[in-house]
Order: C-alpha cells, then sequence, then structure tokens
C-alpha cells in the first residue's frame, strides 16, 4: 500500500515519499532504501505543526506503519534503527552473507569497523539514489548486519537497546498522550519518573523500571533539528556519547516561543555524576592523586575533542558539568550546542562565559535583566579549535581548584591567578598542569597552544618542571609566540657569571661587608629593566614571567638576600619596642627570668602597618633591591625565618604605596579608579547599611545624591516620604509598608517605574489597579528574580545608565540567551519559564490517579502537562525480579 503523502511544504520530502510509492511492493530493498532516506531526511528538518503530524501519525499506511512492517521500530535510537534497516535488507536479499572469518580479520586489522560502515551508508543515503548505489548500499546492509550478529560488542549493545525499548513502550505512548496499546511484553512492568537536577536548558528526570535493574535517565533536549546527532553517531566520536537507547518526539508548549517539538531520549545514567563532582570528591587527597585522576579524564577529554574537530564538528560550550563520569568513563550527554561552522559569528554560538575566551566574553553585556550580546557580537568571528582550546584549558584550570575549594573563586578567570596557587604544597605534576593552562588560555587566539600540543604534553606531566619547560618549548616554540629575543635576554643574565675582580672582592669585603659592588648594582639594575617591562606588559606572557621568576631568585639569592635580612632585623627591632612597651610588667618579668624563652605579646597586623624601620623606603638602594619581589616565591623569604618571614611580607604589602613611586597623572589616575569604586559600592550598598544612613540623613537634600543611588528607609509618617519628582535618575527607593496611606501615590510614579507587590497587597487594592500607568507592570508572582518581602512595596525605577557588570555568581541564574525586550515587555512569561520543570514535578508526584485520562484528538501539551506515568488497567499487578523477560 503507498504510504501517506507528506505535507507538501517540504518538497524533498514529498518527492521521496512519491518515488517510494511508485516502487513495487514486492522490490523491498529498494523500498527500505527510500524508506531509510525518508528518515534520514526527516531527522534534518525542524517540524512543524504538518509535519509533525504526518510524523507522528499511527494509522494505516503512514510512515510509521511502513517502518513497523519492516520491523523497525520508530522510536529506537540512530544506532538500533540504523541495524534494523541492515537486518531487513539482509532478510530480502537473495546473496551470500559476508564470510563470518573475512569480517573477524577486519575486526583484527581494524577497531570500530562499523563506523566506516555507517558513514559510507549515510553518504549514500544522503546524496545518491538507489540505481546509482544499489550494490553497494546492499553490501554495507549485509556487513552492518553480520558485525551485529557476530562481533560481541555490537550484539550486546544491540539486544541491550531492543529489550529497553520494548519494555518501554507502553512509557512512550503515556508521555506522548496516545491512548494505552496492548503490551508488546508478557507482563507488567512498573515505571518511577523524578526530576533530576535543577532543569537548564535540558529538562532531565531519573527513571527506573521494575523489571531492570539499571537507572536511566529521560532527557528532554532543548533543539528542534537533529541533523548533526544524526551525523556525529556513525562517527567514532560518538564513542564518547552517552548511550542512548529510545528517541522521539514530544510537541511542547513554550510561554516565551511558539510550539515546540523537542526530543525526548531514554539514555543511560551517568554512577558517577559529571566532572564537578569527581572534582569535589577529591578534596583532602594528596596532589599528586589529584594530578593522575586529572590526567586520567583529561586525556579522554581531548581524545573526544580531536575526534569531534576530526568530523568537523566543534563544542563551544565546555565545562565540567557538561562531561559525566560513568566507571571511570568520560561520557558526553548535553550536546546540543555542537556546531558544524568552523568560522561562526558570536551571535550564533551558544557558550557559557566563565568558560568562554576573550573575544567571545568581549561581546556580552551583563546588566540587571541578565546577559546578552553587544554589537560586536555581531561582527566578530570566532576560530572554533582555538575556542576549544581555550575551554579546555579553563576546565582543567576549573577542574584543579575545585579540588581545592567548593565553589569558584571570583578570580577565576585572572590569568595571573594560576591553579597551583590554590594548593599548599603543589607537586611537579601539579606546576606542570597548571602551565598548560596558561598556555592554552592566552588571550590572543593565533598564540595559543593546540589541543594536538596538550595531548601530546600530558604524558610528560610528573617531569620536573624545568624538564617539563624544555618539552613545552620543543613542541610550541617561543620564536612563534615572538617571545624569543626576551627570553635569550633573560637566559643571558642567569647565565651570566660574576665578573668582579679578586683584589676588588677581597678589599670590598673588608670595608663593607653589606655594600654591592659595581658589577652587582649594575647587574640588578639591568635585572629592573626587565622586570618593570614585563610587569608592564599587557596580557602577560607565561613564558616571559616564569624566566622572571627564575631572574627574581637568582637575584635575590645572589645580591639582595643579606639586605633584605637587615631590613627584617630592622623591622623585628622595632616592633620589639612596640611589643615591649604595650607589655605589662609581669610579662617583661617573665621575659628576663626566661632569658627570652617567653616572649611579650606580638604587634598586630595594623600595628605592623604604623612601624618605620631605619631603611629609606624611597631611598635608591631599596627601590633597586624592591623590583624583584614582584617576580620572586613566598617561599624564598622563608630564609629570613618562619615568623620573620610573614611579619616582613605584611610589612611590604601594608606600605606598598609608599614605596611603589607614583607621578602625577598616576596619582590623579588612582584617586579617580578610587572615587569610582567607592561610587559603585555605594550603588551596590546593603540594605541594612542603606537604611540606617537615611534615617541619620533624612533631612538633606535628594539633589545631591548621585545617580544609581539606593534609598531604602522604614515608612514612619506621610510628611517623611521623599518625593519621587526630587529623586534624580537612576535612583532604586525601597519602602516598608506599615499601612495603606504611606503609599507613594502611584499617579506621581514616572511610566518606566515597575511595582512589585505581594498576593495581599494586590487582594486589598484591586480597586486602585486602574490607576496605574499603562507602561507600569505588575506581578503577584513570587518568583527568584523577586526579592523575598513579605509585606513590603517595593518601588524600583529603572535606569538605563546604572547597569554594572555582574560578577560570575550570578550567571548560573541568568538566561543568557533571553531577549531583553520580551523580558521587559513579559516578565510574567518569563517567570514561568523558570517555574517550568517544578511544574513537572509537581505533576510527577500527583501519583498514578493523575494518569488516567482519555485524549480526545491530537493535542498539544505542555512540558508541565506530560504524562510520565503509563497507563495500565492492571493497578495491583506484580513486578518480576528478573533483569529481563524470558
Amino acid at each position: 500500500m503507498p504510504m501517506l503523502a507528506a505535507p507538501k511544504k517540504f518538497q524533498p520530502l514529498v518527492d521521496l515519499v512519491n518515488t517510494y510509492n511508485s516502487i513495487p511492493e514486492d522490490e523491498h530493498i529498494k523500498r527500505l532504501f527510500y524508506l531509510q532516506k525518508i528518515n534520514y531526511l526527516l531527522n534534518t528538518i525542524s517540524p512543524n505543526a504538518e509535519l509533525y503530524d504526518w510524523m507522528t501519525n499511527t494509522n494505516k499506511d503512514s510512515f510509521l506503519d511502513h517502518l513497523k512492517a519492516y520491523s523497525i521500530n520508530p522510536h529506537a535510537s540512530f544506532f538500533l534503527k540504523g541495524i534494523q534497516f541492515a537486518l531487513a535488507v539482509a532478510g530480502y536479499t537473495k546473496k551470500e552473507p559476508v564470510d563470518e572469518a573475512d569480517v573477524n580479520n577486519e575486526q583484527d586489522q581494524q577497531p570500530n569497523i562499523e563506523y566506516p560502515l555507517m558513514q559510507n551508508r549515510d553518504a549514500i543515503l544522503l546524496n545518491r539514489t538507489f540505481d546509482e548505489s544499489s550494490e553497494e548500499y546492499t553490501a554495507i546492509s549485509l556487513r552492518l548486519a553480520k558485525l551485529a550478529q557476530t562481533n560481541h560488542k555490537i550484539k550486546t549493545k544491540v539486544q541491550k537497546q531492543i529489550i529497553i525499548s520494548e519494555m518501554v513502550e507502553p512509557k512512550i505512548q503515556a508521555i506522548k498522550g496516545n491512548p494505552p496499546i496492548s503490551n508488546p511484553i508478557p507482563f507488567r512492568i512498573k515505571y518511577k519518573t523524578e526530576p533530576l537536577g535543577d532543569g537548564g536548558n535540558n529538562a532531565n528526570f531519573k527513571f527506573t523500571m521494575s523489571s531492570w535493574d539499571e537507572q536511566l535517565i529521560f532527557r528532554v533536549e532543548d533543539r528542534d533539528s537533529l541533523s548533526l546527532e544524526q551525523r556525529l553517531h556513525s562517527h567514532p566520536v560518538s564513542m564518547y556519547f552517552i548511550e542512548d537507547y529510545v528517541l522521539f518526539r514530544k510537541v511542547l508548549k513554550n510561554h516565551l516561543s511558539p510550539v515546540e517539538y523537542r526530543p525526548v531520549v531514554l539514555s543511560q545514567f551517568a554512577n558517577q555524576g559529571n566532572l564537578t563532582e569527581v572534582a569535589k570528591k577529591l578534596h583532602n587527597q594528596p596532589a599528586s592523586k589529584i594530578a593522575s585522576v586529572a590526567g586520567y579524564y583529561f586525556a579522554q577529554i581531548t581524545h573526544f575533542c580531536s575526534l569531534l574537530i576530526d568530523t568537523k564538528a566543534y563544542h563551544p560550550d565546555m565545562k565540567l558539568s557538561n562531561f559525566l563520569a560513568h566507571n571511570n568513563r568520560l561520557l558526553i550527554s548535553d550536546r546540543k550546542t555542537l556546531i558544524e561552522n568552523e568560522h561562526p559569528l558570536v551571535n550564533t554560538v551558544r557558550s557559557s562565559p566563565a568558560h568562554a575566551p576573550d573575544e567571545y566574553f568581549d561581546c556580552l553585556d551583563f546588566d540587571i535583566f541578565g546577559i546578552d550580546f553587544n554589537e560586536k557580537a555581531n561582527t566578530t568571528v570566532l576560530n572554533m579549535p582555538q575556542f576549544m582550546a581555550f575551554q579546555l584549558g579553563m576546565i582543567l584550570k576549573e577542574f584543579l581548584i575545585l579540588t581545592q575549594l567548593d565553589e569558584l573563586p571570583a578570580e577565576f578567570r585572572d590569568r595571573d591567578k594560576s591553579a597551583a596557587s590554590y594548593f599548599d604544597s603543589p607537586s611537579n605534576s601539579i606546576i606542570n598542569l597548571s602551565l598548560l593552562v596558561q598556555e592554552l588560555t592566552r588571550p590572543e587566539p593565533e598564540k595559543r597552544m593546540t589541543i594536538n600540543q596538550f595531548k601530546s604534553l600530558l604524558k610528560f606531566r610528573i617531569m620536573t618542571p624545568d624538564n617539563f619547560y624544555a618539552q613545552v618549548e620543543e613542541a610550541f616554540p617561543s620564536e612563534l609566540l615572538g617571545i624569543q629575543q626576551d627570553i635569550d635576554e633573560i637566559k643571558a643574565l642567569l647565565n651570566e657569571k660574576i665578573n668582579d675582580g679578586f683584589l676588588q672582592s677581597i678589599s670590598q669585603s673588608f670595608i663593607n661587608p653589606n655594600a654591592l659592588s659595581a658589577y652587582n648594582k649594575d647587574f640588578l639594575l639591568r635585572a629592573n629593566e626587565v622586570f618593570k617591562k614585563i610587569s608592564a606588559s599587557e596580557p602577560k606572557e607565561t613564558r616571559l614571567t616564569r624566566m622572571a621568576e627564575k631572574l627574581a631568585i637568582k637575584c635575590y639569592r645572589e645580591y639582595s638576600h643579606s639586605y633584605f635580612k637587615q631590613c627584617s632585623q630592622s623591622l623585628e627591632a622595632e616592633l620589639f619596642k612596640l611589643e615591649w612597651n604595650k607589655a605589662p610588667w609581669y610579662r617583661k618579668a617573665l621575659h628576663w627570668l626566661t632569658f627570652g624563652l617567653f616572649n611579650v605579646d606580638r604587634a598586630s597586623n595594623e600595628e605592623i602597618a604604623t612601624v618605620k624601620i631605619k631603611q629609606d623606603l624611597k631611598g635608591e638602594e631599596f627601590q633597586m633591591h624592591f623590583s624583584l619581589l614582584e617576580f620572586l616565591p613566598p617561599k624564598e623569604l622563608n630564609h629570613l625565618g618562619k615568623l620573620q618571614s610573614a611579619r616582613f611580607k605584611e610589612f611590604i604589602y601594608s606600605h606598598v604605596n609608599e614605596i611603589l613611586p607614583q607621578d602625577s597623572e598616576d596619582s590623579e589616575h588612582s584617586s579617580s579608579a578610587s572615587s569610582d569604586s567607592e561610587e559603585e559600592h555605594d550603588s551596590h550598598i546593603s540594605f541594612k547599611a542603606s537604611s540606617e544612613s537615611l534615617d541619620d540623613k533624612a533631612s538633606e537634600e535628594t539633589d545631591s545624591l548621585p545617580s544609581g543611588t539606593m534609598i531604602i528607609r522604614t515608612d514612619k509618617s506621610d510628611e517623611e516620604v521623599l518625593s519621587v519628582d526630587s529623586l534624580p535618575s537612576g535612583t532604586m527607593v525601597i519602602k516598608k509598608d506599615k499601612s495603606n496611606s504611606s503609599l507613594l501615590a502611584l499617579d506621581s510614579l514616572p511610566s518606566s517605574t515597575m511595582k512589585i507587590k505581594t498576593d495581599e497587597e494586590i487582594e486589598a487594592e484591586r480597586l486602585a489597579q486602574d490607576s496605574i500607568p499603562s507602561s507600569s507592570t505588575k506581578s503577584s508572582r513570587k518568583t527568584k528574580r523577586e526579592l523575598p518581602l513579605e509585606t513590603d512595596t517595593v518601588v524600583i525605577k529603572v535606569s538605563d545608565t546604572s547597569k554594572k557588570r555582574m560578577s560570575f555568581s550570578f550567571i548560573k541564574d541568568l538566561g543568557i540567551f533571553s531577549s531583553k525586550k520580551a523580558i521587559i515587555a513579559e516578565p510574567s512569561a518569563r517567570a514561568s519559564r523558570f517555574k517550568k520543570v517544578d511544574s513537572v514535578r509537581t505533576a510527577l508526584l500527583r501519583g498514578d490517579g493523575s494518569n488516567r485520562f482519555k485524549t480526545k484528538g491530537p493535542q498539544r501539551s505542555r512540558v508541565e502537562d506530560i504524562n510520565w506515568e503509563p497507563i495500565s488497567s492492571d493497578e495491583n499487578g506484580t513486578p518480576l525480579n528478573t533483569n529481563a523477560p524470558l
């Protein structure tokens, strides 16, 4: 019988269906060829309502009916459906099957033999007709069918997916809202579904079946096209994909967009969680073990990235939470952001800002409404291999940091704060991995280490830092970075030997043993020029910083140690005087009687900041030795003594403004920056501090308030209410309401004012709603975007000039690709979007009784209305304990 006609809007599909219908019914291989072409094409199309109805039609002569006629499961995964087509072709062919010995020989010579076969099959389905490729298509199908019967890995995978797909079929029909069908297996299965995680772009649900021991996951994906996904499943990179057992589409009603036809996937459950959880489980573990685990997983990540790039596909949203671990094996579940364009525009790429390179991050605007693209995003072109290299470095840094901290620090993106700096005693491997992070995350894309170079160096991570650096230099020479001349200059200083004459050095030691010779002074001055040059460079080059560190160590040990020893002794003497003068008599007596064994109370850090030493901090000698401290590792100062070193570091830190020379321009810039910082701090002042401040200064004129000031006060009387008209642009007013009479007059509110009120107040003042301006917005829902007030009225005046950049702690709560205009226009709709997963949770917890409904024709259900429990007439059925049906 002919297949039902396809929607006319999709002409390629119409042509294929017409060709399929013109084939005689006894030419099964040709019909299977075009049926598979139709199936392949459908996965590349974003359906509309008409096409969705055609795809999901279960009537006679429908597309699904023709699939079932050839024993092909419409809900099978990409892999299983391809094997089922091959088995169907093999069942109708008259040719002899491929010899099993030949297949086994090819398996020994080439691992993963199925992938080249599937790629050739896809190329035929995509570009050729049956007349052009009938023999090749049949041969490939026979090979795949034979592998499914003889290859242990493929055979096990096929059998497992067939069993799961049959067991879950009643569940699928319930999810799709279809009437219950006869159970394909001879016993009843009970299901349990519960939400997993906090939602995000995908909706995930843990799923268990009474006759299956393994836990599974239902994943409702936030995408409409499966074209790239289908192609990648025929490549070796799919080895790192989490195994999918079932795939189908579900119509969803989204409040902020038209009807969506989103994929629903049943897949395996990763028993170790994501790599964020793996990293946090390494708390309090030795650095050597942390480096070993990091090397193990990142070897898999680099292999995945290399395989992905080989397929001309790219991952723009790499972060630890997107990589899962199952029995110590890396798996990727969320693949919706993968793209095929090697050089896309920024505004077409979805990425997490915390892990994105500067060329992407600079195209984002952060404001009170979320994160949006700026004008640069429309013209900035990305290089995806370099983009992925940067993200690889950031997730390695994230992994190492999370083994030491519970959350990422605010300076996570700061390149000057290395991953090794978060370890108390980093091992060689940690230091080397931290160096690789710096190599991968250079601001200039063309100067970043490639993923393949990182992959080749990862195996040398246990070397000493000097030997490892030599390997880095060999794999990625400094000449390619344009810094070879600077490195040669530093190497010359490191290799330079003391050139003082013998008699001159002897005489100098008798005259003044602590004074520097002319050569030593010259060497320090030349080294200081190098330090200043590297310190002033932006962005700082990792390799130059490392070389400067080695030069600083040489300068300190050979020329500056004795001078800083004098400074430390001078500091200790002054501190002892301060401590002695403040000590009570009995502590002084105890000190004398024990001959100094018991000391007087130590000075605090605040007191150290007030101490003056005999050395002139602005003098030529101190300034000559001071420059090296910027690059000197802190542990080098431990030669002064553990306590003395800590006190000397605190002294230097507290007097740094006095030590550093500042001209008038620098001073003016510093003052301006300080003023800006104070103003920004005032604009984000806490509720409590603001309230106290305004209570004390309620009589001051509001005209003197800067733009962006937040006013929070307790309402005491009508006379004390500030006039709205007198407030400057950008002012935020938050009042505690004690009576209706103390409310700000609604007529006095500007048109851009947003008034957020609680349910009780809205009910009490419903009659007064007509007085609110048309451009004002009201919301009675308590979403996570609203302030957690109970009976308070919040009046917020939004100003474009008051937008501030936000810290990364806010990013996880923001919709990165939401439209600013849509959010302003429809705040209530936006609130419901964030409540979508919670609504599903509510539906899932209603129990079996919530599943009993009768469908009345085609319905467009929302995610909240999905029936996740199968309909069964046997309410008291007893589950079996076997792992698989007999």
